[in-house]
Formats: structure tokens, sequence, C-alpha cells
């Protein structure tokens, strides 16, 4: 049992267990902790970028020290991979440093990113990608640790030819993937998921370090206290450089209370993070106090909500938006009014939204412009309640759509409305 060095995997066991518990309780009594750990660009998804970088450094050192070809071969594809996981967790810093996304990519891309996985040819990944990931992980951990346990001389051999074998010690790292990957515990649990990814990823390119790299091999203490030390270097860079996209942080912040904290039933929650919101006015989103009075509507507090909700009407009001903004304007102004019960104000703003698409389709020169513009017009059907005057948009919106990735937006999002309707 030496071998297996338990006392190493007990010490991570519970280094990944207080990361897991500390996950539970920020989602439970911490919401906006909790916002902050799953946001684009924040502390989850910085961390999992980091792993993937530190894991890139470590393995692609490891393959230019001298060794058999095979094993150094085998080391830079892993590293190649993870220089390629961590530049798509952060869409190659699209949004760190806010560069332009080019036209070519915008039409082909489901999310008008620069990355890979959110490609139109790779909608697979989207829909089925984590649950892949997860039943790979449950597998190549089994076959790792039956191998350890029954035929350790042939672990090892296998290992030190660059096979990426998973020692027991190591495993608690990347048990949590599958446990994330698959079940539905948290808002966005699987930004937690990919978190453990990378930094598991890192845990290992370091432990094949101290295996490969010194002689003799760095074990007990020592191994441990420098894994603790790169994952708390980790930690400490993903919350200083999170702070650079507040624009992705008040996005989360404004989905996860008016959104994600309800599905699960946790209004308190989300009444929290509302407050934190009203402090912090450059985290707000034009739909802040209409999602918020809609939360209080639910919690039984109509005169709460209805001094919220004209708030946010005097604020829509009294804004002058662009002409490019006019139609979301209105459409946000006639929900608003709609909550309020002033029926034949709702109907006009939304008559205006629909004028206002309508006026720019009138102008509008090829397939993409008039494919948002009339699924802009559907959405405003829909919401005002002409559900059939909505799909009859979004089919004039889907043939309009030039390129695969707008087309599949809106098919979506069909979809979802013809379900809503019933039959």
């Amino acid at each position: 049992m030496h071998r297996l060095r338990l006392g190493e995997l007990l010490a991570y066991a519970l280094f990944v267990a207080a990361v897991i518990g500390f996950a539970f309780f920020t989602f439970e009594r911490a919401p906006v902790t909790y916002a902050r750990l799953i946001a684009e660009d924040a502390w989850g998804e910085s961390a999992t970028a980091l792993g993937f970088a530190a894991a890139t450094l470590l393995l692609g050192r490891l393959a230019l020290r001298p060794g058999p070809g095979v094993r150094r071969i085998a080391w830079a594809v892993m590293a190649l991979g993870c220089f390629v996981l961590g530049g798509e967790e952060i869409s190659w810093g699209q949004r760190i440093f806010d560069f332009g996304v080019p036209e070519a990519v915008s039409e082909v891309n489901l999310q008008g990113e620069i990355n890979l996985h959110n490609l139109e040819a790779m909608a697979v990944v989207q829909e089925r990608g984590h649950e892949i990931a997860a039943y790979a992980v449950v597998l190549w951990l089994a076959l790792s640790a039956a191998l350890e346990v029954a035929r350790p001389a042939r672990f090892a051999a296998l290992a030190g030819r660059g096979v990426p074998l998973i020692p027991l010690r190591i495993s608690p790292f990347l048990l949590p993937i599958p446990l994330y990957f698959l079940a539905d515990l948290t808002v966005k649990n699987d930004e937690i998921g990919e978190m453990f990814l990378g930094l598991s990823t890192a845990v290992f390119a370091l432990d094949l370090t101290f295996q490969h790299a010194h002689t003799p091999p760095w074990t007990g203490g020592s191994a441990m206290a420098r894994t603790f030390a790169m994952l708390a270097l980790i930690a400490g860079l993903a919350v200083a450089v999170s702070g650079l996209s507040v624009d992705q942080l008040a996005i989360r912040l404004n989905l996860t209370a008016a959104r994600d904290y309800p599905q699960f039933g946790m209004l308190a929650q989300a009444e929290e993070i509302f407050e934190y919101l009203y402090a912090h006015p450059r985290l707000m989103r034009p739909d802040t106090r209409l999602d918020h009075g809609r939360l209080l509507l639910a919690e039984g507090r109509p005169e709460d909500a209805r001094a919220r909700l004209e708030e946010a009407a005097a604020e829509i009001e009294a804004a002058q938006p662009t002409p490019a903004e006019r139609a979301d304007a209105e459409r946000r102004l006639g929900q608003v009014y709609t909550l309020l019960d002033r029926d034949a104000d709702a109907a006009a703003a939304f008559a205006r939204s629909v004028g206002s698409d309508r006026a720019a389709l009138a102008q509008a020169t090829g397939g993409t412009p008039r494919a948002r513009l009339l699924w802009s017009i559907a959405k405003t059907l829909a919401i005002a309640g002409d559900g059939a005057g909505a799909l009859e948009a979004a089919d004039d919106a889907i043939a309009a759509a030039q390129h695969g990735a707008l087309r599949k937006q809106i098919e979506w999002w069909r979809g979802d409305l013809r379900r809503s309707l019933g039959p």
C-alpha cells in the first residue's frame, strides 16, 4: 500500500472536499460570491484557463527534456491539447482584450465568439460534450486505478512511455468532474466541473514533473507542498485577473438573480443579488428592474413589485435610445406595462417596437440583418401574446438567415416557442 502514497491521496481528497464545500456554501449562503465563481472570465473560468496554461508549460518542459522519443512526442501532444483547451476556455482572450470578431467567424459561430467549440459544425460538443467528458473521465480513472493496484509494474512502464494514466494519489482532483457534468447540483455547475478539469490537468502535469524531472522523484510532503503552492498561485491569479471583465460579471449577476436562482426556488438568494446590483449601479442591466419586479410578484409582494416596475417604466420613458436600440426599449417597456396592468399602453409599446423593426427592415440589405430584425419582431409578438404571428416571423427569419449559426439559434428559439404554445 505504500506505493499508492495514501497520505497524498487523503490530503488531496480533503482539499477537493473543501473546494466543493466552498462552492455549495456560496451557492446557498453567498450568492454574489457564487455568481463570481461561475461568471464568464471570472474566478472559475480563469482558474480553468490558468490550470491548462500551467499544464501546457509543465508538459512542454518535459517534452523538451532528453528521453525516449515516443514519450516526448506524447507529452508534446498533451501540451498542445492543454494549450488549445485553455485558449478555448477564454475564447482566446476575446472578451478580456476586447477585440472584435471577424465577420467570417461570427457567421459560423453559434455565440459569435472566437473559438472552435461554438462552431455550428461542433454542435455535438455543445449538446453532449460535458456528458462525453464525464464518462471518459470515469472510464479512464477506473482503468488507471485497476492497473495501478493489480499490476503496478505495468502501470509504471506505460506511464513511463507517455501514456497519460492517472495515479490514484491525484484521482480526487478528477472525481468531481463527472459529478458536476452529469448532476444538476447548482446553478451552472458545469463551470465548476470545467474548473476541476483545468486544475486536475495542472496537477497531473506537475505530478509527471515530480516523477520524471527529479532524481529521486519528489514524493510525500515535498510533492504536496509544491502542488498546493501551485493551486494557491492559480487561485490568486484567477481572482486578480477576473476584475478585467466587468461586463461578463454584470451579465451573470443579472441572469443568476432573474432566472437561475428562481428556477431552483431560491428567491431569497435572488433578492440578495438584486440588492447588490442596486448598490453597484455599474453592474445593472437594462432589464434589472423589470426582472426584479417579476421576482417580487413571484414572492407575493405586489406593492414592492409595483414600486420597482414604476421605476423601470420611468427609466425607460426618460431614456433616449438610438434607432438600433429603440425596438428593444419599446419591447421592454411593453413588458413593464403588462405587469402594471396597463394593457393599452403595453399594446402600444409592443406596436411601436414592431414598427421600429419593420422600418429598419425596409432599409436592410443582406440576409443576416433581415434575419435579426425578423427575429426581433418574432420575440416582440411572442411576448405580446401573438404566438401565431411570432411563429410566422420566426419562419421568415430562418428563411432569411444566410449562415447556419444564426439560423440554428433562431430554430432553437422557435422550437422552444412552439413547445410553450402547446398543441
